[in-house]
């Protein structure tokens, strides 16, 4: 059985020596302040099993920042073996019927981590965290 948690955290998971692949980083920092959110910084896909929160991740294909479902993951051609190892994670605990205590947040490839983008997903976070709360 998986833990329930209150308090959902900012889960960053990405490669620092990638200049591309930062931006969750610095995104992560300023959206854990505005909101008083923890943040953690995983190093291991399979740390996700026993995690709550919303995953920032950069992804390829994304004009605009977004929540992703578990049933959008693709493997590409060009997927790193982090990528593989984060949807196969992810799929298997949806497979074991472990429902991941997970969402993720989408970062356009390439995009500056700006105003703009932080502003993006304040709004994805605080829409999705009014909705889990409506029936409440």
């Amino acid at each position: 059985m998986m833990p329930k948690f209150d308090i959902p955290s900012l889960l960053i998971i990405g490669n620092p020596l990638l200049p591309k692949d930062t931006v969750q980083f610095k995104v992560g920092r300023v959206v854990s302040s505005k909101l008083s959110l923890p943040i953690r910084y995983l190093q291991y896909p399979d740390d996700l099993i026993y995690e709550h929160g919303y995953l920032i991740d950069v992804v390829k294909g994304l004009t605009r920042p977004r929540l992703i479902g578990l049933h959008e993951i693709r493997l590409t051609q060009s997927i790193t073996s982090h990528d593989w190892d984060v949807s196969q994670v992810l799929r298997l605990m949806d497979v074991l019927g472990l429902e991941p205590q997970v969402k993720i947040i989408g970062i356009p490839y390439g995009r500056t981590p700006d105003d703009d983008l932080i502003s993006e997903i304040l709004h994805l976070i605080e829409e999705d965290l009014g909705d889990a709360t409506a029936g409440i």
